[in-house]
């Protein structure tokens, strides 16, 4: 066998022999350098989103429109920090007993809800104050049915509203100079 002969048949051999590793490397899931992939950690307990249901009191506007009338309902929840805001959501969708009245105009957007220190701020929505406005106790019921709602919950004592960014300190004929409790009805301004 003369040299070309040789060399033709060794180049031929490593290619070969490259291909079965790379070919192997393919179909068993390893990259062509040899290495195999890490896998990914599994998830674990703690990792998952903590999902909890909770049993709380809505506040609905009474039939004369001047106090509130509660219905329970177990809200479901990706965990405690999305709890308040879905708790609105369904204050939102309305009362299902009868006798009770909605507090909120069914198309309402509250954009979400921060905690800290005990206070709930929640953002409002470009038209929470066009469709719930129309009078002192129409507002009344729907500030206080949030504010009531809200602050059945352990962890909130007090609630403030903003919008933009910015703090409400007007709603209709209501002023806020600090953090809104809880207020059973009319009387109570």
């Amino acid at each position: 066998m003369n040299k070309k002969s040789l060399l033709f048949l060794i180049i031929v051999i490593i290619l070969a022999v490259a291909a079965i590793i790379a070919g192997r490397a393919f179909f068993s899931g390893n990259d062509p350098g040899g290495e195999t992939p890490t896998e990914p950690d599994p998830v674990t307990e703690t990792d998952k989103p903590e999902k909890i249901s909770r049993k709380v009191k809505l506040y609905f506007a009474s039939e004369d429109g001047m106090s509130f009338k509660t219905e329970e309902r177990v809200i479901e929840s990706a965990g405690e920090k999305d709890l308040p805001l879905d708790i609105l959501k369904e204050l939102i969708n309305g009362p299902q007993e009868a006798g009770v009245y909605p507090a909120l105009n069914k198309s309402t957007e509250i954009l979400g809800v921060e905690v800290k220190n005990k206070i709930a701020d929640v953002r409002l929505g470009d038209n929470f104050i066009s469709l719930n406005t129309g009078g002192s106790t129409k507002e009344f019921i729907s500030v206080f049915s949030v504010v009531n709602t809200l602050t059945d919950l352990d962890e909130i004592e007090a609630v403030t509203f903003s919008y933009g960014g910015n703090p409400v300190y007007e709603f209709g004929s209501f002023y806020f100079d600090e953090p809104c409790v809880k207020k059973m009805s009319v009387n109570e301004l």
